[in-house]
């Protein structure tokens, strides 16, 4: 009797065993299935675009223009003040909508933090650039269509200025995303950090661009004073024979507004007239797009790794 008791003890044992083995095995994988069903879910966001998806563009094209209007049209001198400042009413308006990026660098920087749909870059970058150009239109039709540029020295690579263009961007995107981050600030902190985030950067850059074009300048200086008078003439009027960065008239940190924005020419880096009609390259180049792109990249970054472990 003990013997069968014993037996049908075993028996219980094993049978509530297996129970408790199918009822972990079948939790577990439920718990799988939820994790795969939120990682699907995730990635079927990351991929939907937004229903106010026209309003996002809009917003874009019309805060860029005004940007732009305000780059174009501000002394370098003033522009760390006034584009600060319209950065800052740009965010406070059109913020809420979509996130007043008003430059490239900005959505891109945003989409390696993590903080953007990728997604969404192209609609971010062509309404950007739309932005820029409409701001262009709006001014050559009050200067009577007088204004011109070309894009001749898109393909210039001057490795000092991409690095001046990269630095100030990743001080720009850093603060940025510093600021958004900051989940306990109010709409207007966020604005005006925002706007102090790219005044820094753009002191920051023009004095870079400052100290690189003395430098240039004395070095060209230097190199032609063994020359006589003709031979001097002659080399500062071959405009390949000046260093690149003295035609940059400032770092733009914003490939859109770079677009529209131009270089100097000729007779303003020589100071000798032309007897020809002198037309301004664009601003935008490989060494912009590289400079701004890569800049924001390393902003983005550097913030992460900095707050792995708090948001960790």
């Amino acid at each position: 009797m003990a013997t069968k008791k014993a037996s049908n003890s075993k028996k219980k044992a094993a049978a509530k065993s297996t129970v408790t083995k199918i009822v972990s095995n079948s939790s577990v994988e439920e718990t799988a299935a939820i994790k795969t069903q939120k990682i699907a879910d995730k990635n079927s966001a990351s991929n939907t675009l937004p229903k106010n998806l026209w309003q996002i563009v809009v917003a874009e094209v019309i805060g860029t223009a005004i940007l732009t209007l305000v780059a174009f049209t501000t002394l370098q001198e003033t522009a760390a003040l006034y584009v600060g400042l319209t950065v800052t009413i740009m965010v406070l308006a059109i913020g809420a909508i979509s996130g007043a990026h008003l430059n490239p660098a900005v959505s891109f920087g945003l989409w390696v933090a993590g903080k953007l749909k990728p997604i969404m870059l192209p609609f971010y970058f062509v309404a950007q650039f739309i932005g820029a150009m409409l701001a262009f239109l709006i001014i050559n039709g009050l200067a009577s269509g007088s204004l011109a540029f070309d894009f001749s020295n898109f393909g210039n690579f001057n490795f000092s200025t991409m690095a001046i263009e990269l630095v100030g961007t990743a001080v720009f995107i850093f603060g940025l995303i510093a600021v958004v981050s900051r989940l306990e600030l109010s709409g207007l902190s966020k604005a005006l950090g925002i706007g102090l985030s790219l005044s820094i950067a753009i002191v920051i850059s023009a004095s870079l661009l400052s100290t690189l074009q003395q430098a240039e300048t004395t070095n060209f200086q230097t190199r032609i004073q063994g020359m006589s008078s003709e031979e001097q003439t002659k080399a500062i009027n071959d405009t390949s024979n000046i260093p690149s960065s003295l035609f940059v008239k400032g770092a733009t940190l914003n490939p859109a507004v770079a677009l529209v924005s131009t270089e100097k020419v000729a007779s303003e880096v020589t100071g000798q007239s032309s007897e020809v009609k002198e037309t301004p390259s664009s601003r935008l180049g490989l060494e912009v797009i590289f400079g701004t792109l890569i800049g924001a990249g390393l902003g983005a970054l550097l913030y992460r790794a900095l707050t792995m472990k708090i948001e960790g």
